[in-house]
This record gives C-alpha cells, sequence and structure tokens, in this order.
C-alpha cells in the first residue's frame, strides 16, 4: 500500500518547518558573524579606556545578538511547532470521521484528539508519544502565558507547584513550576540562569521537534490508516 496522502502532508509540512530552521539558524549566526567583524572593525584604532567605554555602551546589542536573538526564533518555533500537531491530530480525527456530531467538549487540542481515538476507535496514542506532547504542550503553555521569564520566588509558595533550587551561593529559591516539568527542562538543557530563570532552548531541541513530528504520525498514520481525504 502506497504512502497516505494525509501523512505525505504532514511529512511535507514537517520537512519545511526544518527547512526554514535550518535557513533562519544560518541566517542568524552569518548576522553575528557580521556583527562581531564590524565590532572588531570598529574597535581597531581605540585605546583600551576607549574600548571598555564602547563594549558597556553597546552591551544589549552583544545580549540581543548572542542570546536574545536565537531565544526568540527557537521559542517561536516551539509554539509554531506544537500548534501544527495539534491541529493535524484533530484533522485526523476528522479523517477518521471522530468528530462528526461532536457536542460541546471540555477537552481541547491534544487530549480532545486523544480522547477521540480512545473511546471511538479504542485507540491509545503510545505512551511514550503521549507523555512527550503533554510535556510540549506544558512547555508552550509557559511560553504563550509567561514568555521566555520563569519566575521564582524566595519564599514557598503556598500552592506547592514549585521546585525548589539551591543556587551556587547557598540560597534556596522556589522555581514556579512543577518538578516534573523542572527536570523536562533541565534534561533538554533549556534553564538559564543569570539572576533570573529563563527559558533557552536550543536547534538541537527544535530539530529533535521535528523528528519527533515525523514518528508520531507515521505511527498514527499506520495504525489507524485513515481515507487520504
Amino acid at each position: 500500500m502506497g504512502i497516505n496522502i494525509g501523512h505525505l502532508l504532514v511529512t511535507i509540512e514537517l520537512e519545511q518547518m526544518s527547512r526554514y530552521l535550518d535557513i533562519a539558524h544560518t541566517s542568524l549566526q552569518d548576522y553575528q558573524k557580521a556583527f562581531v567583524e564590524s565590532v572588531e572593525k570598529t574597535v581597531q584604532q581605540m585605546g583600551e579606556e576607549e574600548k571598555a567605554e564602547f563594549y558597556e555602551f553597546h552591551s544589549d546589542d552583544f545580549i540581543d545578538v548572542s542570546e536574545e536573538f536565537p531565544r526568540l526564533l527557537f521559542l517561536s518555533f516551539i509554539v509554531t511547532w506544537y500548534s501544527f500537531v495539534e491541529q493535524e491530530l484533530i484533522k485526523l480525527c476528522d479523517r477518521l470521521k471522530l468528530t462528526d456530531g461532536l457536542q460541546e467538549n471540555f477537552d481541547k487540542g491534544i487530549r480532545l484528539a486523544r480522547k477521540l481515538l480512545l473511546e471511538a476507535r479504542k485507540y491509545e496514542i503510545d505512551n511514550n508519544h503521549w507523555q512527550e506532547l503533554t510535556n510540549i504542550s506544558k512547555l508552550r503553555n509557559i511560553i504563550v502565558h509567561r514568555g521566555k521569564r520563569l519566575p521564582h520566588s524566595y519564599k514557598e509558595p503556598d500552592d506547592k507547584k514549585c521546585t525548589p533550587i539551591t543556587l551556587d551561593t547557598g540560597v534556596t529559591v522556589y522555581l514556579h513550576i512543577d518538578e516534573a516539568m523542572y527536570h523536562y527542562l533541565t534534561e533538554h538543557d533549556m534553564i538559564e540562569y543569570t539572576g533570573l530563570f529563563s527559558l533557552a532552548p536550543s536547534i538541537e531541541y527544535c530539530e529533535y521537534l521535528v523528528r519527533l513530528g515525523k514518528v508520531i504520525f507515521s505511527k498514527l498514520y499506520s495504525d489507524l490508516k485513515p481515507p487520504s481525504f
């Protein structure tokens, strides 16, 4: 049996995301290189004191180019990837006629798709894939609702949904995410501390998401065999 058209279109879009990521990242690297070369040329004839003043005056520019621009690129990619996966899971349910006559449902997105597959087809999404999707869903929600910062406090919050972190100074702070999410972020080396806690996703993590999407939909289309359209 040939490849399902729906599966083919999902794969094509994921490959398109991969190409976009490569182009955007390469363009950013080229910009960073040009920026460094321009700075080096500018300070070439300066004395040490003048150089120090120049670097201090342009410190925000250096941070933007080296840290903030890549962060914005990768954070936005995570949100885009997750939205795509969410939409495609519901489209898959549509092709399987699982949403016909669907009444108001409090479940949405990936949870609705999982519920429909389980109730109508007695199909359980691979547990490893589901755990990964729920982790990425939580990460997406952090990005959308909190931005790049991970709030913390020096006093343990009353709701207990926090993770205690001991800093190099020996001080304990409470990061306002649960321990499961903290472990997921540290597993992917995605937490940065510079006086504040921030999300710092990498190109490697974004590339991993593309591979994960291909694996998840390959299994779903293989197992469920929906009509092409």
